[in-house]
């Protein structure tokens, strides 16, 4: 017998033609287990309603013929009357009074602090996107200083620029600070990402500085630190 299976069961001996689990849940006998009813059938026929019902219809319509969502958000229509700020039946309002729990109107004074409070919030991120949008300004002009006319050029058309250790190996750096980094072969077919960036958040224009400077006087430590991973090249 298959394992969980505490009754008689089909030909088919497995535990899917049960007729404790699957095959025929309404039912024990071992004759029944070969009827065609399984398991959605018998759960999505409802027991307490006709043969044509099925659980969604039963579950979503109530006596008043009134879907789930509706008279979950309705709630108790008894406590209409005691919601605050004449709205009827919700969810808030019942939770409020089942709870215990009370609104006060906001007052003059506490409107005119939140008011004050979403101001300077406002100023505050207004201040913060100007100095970012700054801030990326000053470091593509950096960058694009260290960068020789053939590279600006790359950088311009393909959003990457490609720059020569002192070993000889070439590197591509993609627009962007992290996994951005990739190793060339002689055919400039990229074979390696490697991922490597500043721990502060900065413009991607200095990580790709940082990184165009160690792959230019320290590529060894450069690929010490960088994660690498190996690119499978197309057939």
């Amino acid at each position: 017998m298959p394992y969980g299976s505490t009754a008689a069961y089909s030909l088919t001996s497995d535990v899917w033609y049960t007729t404790t689990w699957a095959n025929d849940t309404t039912t024990t006998s071992a004759s029944s287990a070969s009827s065609a009813s399984n398991v959605w059938d018998d759960w999505n026929d409802m027991a307490t309603t006709t043969t044509t019902s099925i659980t969604w219809d039963g579950w979503n319509q109530t006596t008043t013929s009134m879907g789930t969502w509706t008279v979950w958000i309705n709630g108790q229509l008894a406590q209409e009357s005691q919601l605050a700020q004449g709205q009827l039946g919700q969810v808030w309002g019942n939770w409020q009074i089942s709870t215990g729990a009370t609104v006060s109107p906001e007052s003059e004074e506490e409107r005119a602090a939140r008011f004050e409070r979403e101001r300077v919030w406002r100023e505050r991120e207004a201040e913060r996107t100007a100095k970012a949008a700054e801030a990326e300004v000053r470091a593509k002009e950096l960058l694009e200083s260290m960068l020789t006319p053939k590279q600006l050029k790359q950088l311009a058309e393909k959003s990457e620029f490609e720059v020569v250790s002192q070993t000889g190996k070439r590197y591509a750096i993609a627009k962007g600070s992290a996994g951005n980094v990739h190793s060339l072969d002689e055919r400039r077919r990229k074979v390696a990402r490697h991922c490597i960036h500043p721990t502060d958040c900065v413009p991607c224009w200095d990580a790709m500085l940082s990184q165009l400077m160690w792959l230019r006087w320290n590529e060894a430590e450069f690929l010490k630190v960088a994660n690498t991973t190996p690119l499978r090249l197309a057939a």
